[in-house]
């Protein structure tokens, strides 16, 4: 038994209206966009300048609760500029 897609669409935007912070090694970084599209929801950050190792990228609700979480613990070649892109799809 799966779950409706009126249902599947209700979480996602559910789901938007929860997002409130991404933070890239315990530093927030500004959302600047977040796009409901049916059963996906895409966040887009600012760019981020200077960034020499990414230990943890974390997407936040409006009480601080992960919703995602990546330590991926890598460096990065000299000294870049980042931008992060959610997408979340549910099924």
């Amino acid at each position: 038994m799966s779950l409706s897609d009126y249902y599947l669409k209700r979480a996602v935007t559910d789901l938007e209206g929860r997002v409130s912070k991404v933070l890239l090694n315990n530093e927030e970084v500004p959302i600047i966009s977040i796009t409901n599209k049916g059963r996906q929801l895409i966040v887009n950050t600012d760019r981020v300048d200077n960034i020499r190792r990414i230990n943890s990228v974390k997407l936040l609700d409006e009480l601080n609760n992960v919703i995602l979480e990546r330590s991926p613990n890598r460096n990065t070649e000299g000294s870049r500029s980042l931008e992060f892109r959610f997408e979340i799809e549910v099924e």
